[in-house]
């Protein structure tokens, strides 16, 4: 699936949050949104999930407005995953990804065996089996969010978008739910966009990288492409340099000033 958005704006009440936006996400493709806080990057997100309604300019999903395609058709093409979801009591980690299956399912009927084939398939590979029946209170920050990453797997969307899929977690579990995610995204006809507060992180896994800046889009290209310092100070205040890594994928490191003791030195 491709999704373009075109010349779009959104407002909350008087305040302009987008600024007659444009950009295209093509399948194959994992981009990131980084930004300051408060640049529009959550509101984009749910704008492309059909969340937050434009108040100007449309949403293409294969060249057809995102507004006039229903609920339940809309969530087997885009499967959207919030910072924070609410979990409710009592759930397993089983019955949680089955819940990816709703879109498919007709009237509240019970799954069919291609929905538990699915969720079968979707507890294997992201290695949740042995917690199926775990509930999600009694998981670890990581396992929990790695169950919600499942549950949006076993929905088979076309286009995964996350808003900050790895905040609070410690950096094995945010490899470990950032690798899930790229392994995704190279599956035939799968693409993924996010949101990222961790600049090193988004630069290592995106294959391109889109920065906002109070509403607008500053830059978008690959990592390679538009990550420096110059972008760095004028985005974030943030004087830094940039060295490259393995496959030349760029690495920031914030240039610290000097503190009043260390100056007397």
């Amino acid at each position: 699936m491709i999704l373009e958005a075109a010349d779009l704006s959104v407002h909350r009440g008087q305040q302009q949050i987008l600024h007659s936006l444009g950009l295209v996400i093509r399948p194959g493709e994992l981009v990131t949104l980084i930004g300051p806080n408060g640049s529009g990057k959550t509101t984009l997100l749910r704008a492309v999930a059909g969340l937050q309604a434009p108040s100007s300019g449309t949403i293409f999903a294969d060249h057809f407005p995102l507004g006039k395609t229903g609920r339940r058709e809309l969530a087997k093409k885009i499967a959207y995953l919030s910072q924070s979801p609410n979990t409710p009591d009592g759930l397993t980690v089983e019955e949680l990804v089955s819940f990816g299956r709703f879109p498919y399912r007709r009237h509240l009927l019970p799954m069919t065996q291609k929905d538990r084939e699915i969720v079968e398939q979707v507890l294997v590979s992201t290695g949740m089996i042995s917690l199926r029946k775990r509930p999600l209170a009694a998981l670890s920050g990581g396992e929990r969010q790695k169950a919600w990453i499942a549950m949006t797997f076993a929905q088979t969307p076309e286009l995964l978008l996350l808003d900050e899929p790895t905040t609070y977690l410690d950096p094995a579990c945010q490899m470990e739910i950032l690798q899930m995610i790229r392994d995704f995204s190279r599956q035939p006809d799968k693409s993924v966009f996010m949101v990222l507060h961790d600049i090193n992180s988004a630069l290592y896994v995106s294959d391109r990288i889109i920065v906002m800046k109070e509403g607008h889009i500053f830059a978008d290209g690959t990592p390679a492409e538009i990550v420096t310092s110059k972008l760095l100070r004028n985005v974030f205040g943030i004087p830094a340099e940039i060295l490259h890594g393995r496959e030349g994928i760029p690495l920031f490191v914030p240039i610290f000033s000097k503190g009043k003791n260390e100056q007397q030195l």
